[in-house]
């Protein structure tokens, strides 16, 4: 994309096409953390509402996506997208590329995506693409809306660990980098799930290795999901308890899931809805949430009494 007359659009997008709605963060610095210049070392990250040819039923118009390539898609596709067995690390430099109204817990978790626990990246190297309207300059600065932190600097309170196959190894509390109460997980050599121990005071609990195949594991690995545990906004960790129609499911499962949230959220007062989306607005409520995705341990809102 050629670098347009109005300041507010000028930004480069290394060839591919912009399909999502940016107007850059504006600055009145005169010079930048780093130049405003493609390279083969420079991973471009786009973030923005989607354009009005691109909506669908995946896309809605009121979202914030991120665009990798030529691909729309959601933080969670950043990993795999960074992961390279090959490269210098050290030499890239992550741009990202964001609307000015885009929120900060959405950056956050794009950050946070690039600073994963096996990430090669630091958050020196995160850069912001700014312009400077009034004399119609633009560079990529820090801003980093999220703490680096790396696993052993964790080693006491709450934590998940994850292995080299990026699957969750450990969750819970430790003490001294060892899991003292808490969930451990066991895999194969080819990063199977085998088995899930239920830890207690350091050690293990009798009776309380979840097999492979049973619901148990199932649920605290993920794969299956409470039908009473709604996602309320798509592609964010906003989850309301319903118990409505369940369509006689007993669970939900990774494929099914997101057609269900859709299909119940149409059954509910648009001001329960409104209620629960004041709710979830409050950044206290989204830290103690993190990154849980209706799994066990999600936080969820619930309306018990009607004024």
């Amino acid at each position: 994309m050629s670098k347009n007359d109005n300041a507010h659009l000028y930004f480069n997008t290394n060839n591919n096409e912009l399909k999502l709605k940016i107007i850059p963060f504006e600055t009145d610095k005169t010079t930048f953390d780093l130049n405003d210049s493609i390279s083969s070392l420079h991973n471009f990250i786009y973030v923005g509402k989607a354009k009005d040819q691109y909506l669908s039923e995946k896309l809605s118009k009121d979202e914030f996506y991120i665009q990798i390539n030529d691909v729309i898609s959601s933080p969670e596709a950043i990993p795999e997208f960074l992961d390279c067995s090959h490269c210098d690390f050290e030499k890239y430099k992550i741009i990202i590329e964001a609307d000015k109204s885009t929120p900060i817990d959405f950056l956050k978790e794009i950050e946070s995506k690039i600073l994963h626990q096996y990430s090669e990246y630091k958050s020196s190297q995160i850069y912001y693409y700014e312009v400077n309207s009034s004399i119609r300059i633009s560079g990529y600065n820090r801003k980093n809306f999220t703490k680096e932190t790396k696993l052993f600097e964790l080693g006491n309170g709450y934590n998940e660990l994850y292995n080299e196959a990026k699957k969750i190894s450990k969750v819970g509390e430790f003490k001294n980098y060892k899991l003292i109460n808490g969930l451990n997980y066991n895999y194969d050599e080819d990063y199977n799930l085998i088995d899930i121990q239920k830890i207690k005071d350091g050690g293990l609990l009798k009776n309380q290795l979840y097999p492979k195949d049973s619901i148990n594991n199932n649920l605290i690995a993920g794969n299956l999901f409470f039908p009473t545990i709604i996602r309320l906004e798509q592609h964010k960790n906003h989850f309301i308890y319903y118990n409505g129609n369940k369509d006689d499911l007993e669970f939900l499962t990774k494929k099914n899931r997101e057609k269900f949230y859709v299909k119940s959220l149409v059954q509910i007062d648009k001001n329960d809805l409104k209620a629960h989306k004041l709710a979830w607005s409050i950044s206290e409520l989204n830290a103690m949430q993190g990154n849980s995705d209706g799994e066990l341990h999600t936080i969820i809102t619930m309306i018990e009494k009607k004024p």
